[in-house]
């Protein structure tokens, strides 16, 4: 038999089960923050736009938009997402209830496109503000 086969005597087990415990709970608890904020939600819409192209489920994002400034901006993102961009996120700004967020997609060509996002909290949600976003976009330079 081996040397390792057997428990140590010196670590009690209670203490080990506790340790094991306290390590699943601390991932339990990272795992669910990790879904909550701002860029989560950019994340829930890109895959509700690739998940349903052309449809109406767009994820978690404002109701009440205009549909001829959101469609074209919602094509725009499918098309680049569709490509293989690789999305990266850059600087996150809270004023709570509202956020913005940088977002750069770059494609294999290497060609980058850049957006602000604008989410605002809602019932403890966050939304993206697909009007704002797409209006902010438009005009930048």
């Amino acid at each position: 038999m081996s040397k390792f086969s057997k428990w140590p005597s010196d670590i009690p087990i209670p203490s080990v089960i506790a340790a094991l415990c306290l390590a699943v709970l601390t991932l339990a608890v990272f795992g669910q923050a990790q879904n909550t904020g701002p860029e989560s939600a950019i994340r829930q819409y890109h895959q509700a736009l690739v998940a349903s192209p052309g449809g109406n489920d767009r994820g978690p994002v404002m109701l009440q938009q205009r549909e001829d400034v959101t469609q074209p901006f919602n094509q725009l993102i499918e098309q680049l997402l569709r490509a293989g961009a690789q999305v990266r996120f850059g600087r996150i700004t809270k004023q709570l209830p509202d956020a913005t967020v940088e977002v750069a997609y770059l494609r294999p060509n290497g060609e980058t496109w850049a957006f602000l996002y604008v989410l605002r909290r809602e019932q403890g949600v966050w939304r993206v503000d697909v009007e704002q976003t797409a209006r902010g976009s438009l005009n930048r330079t």
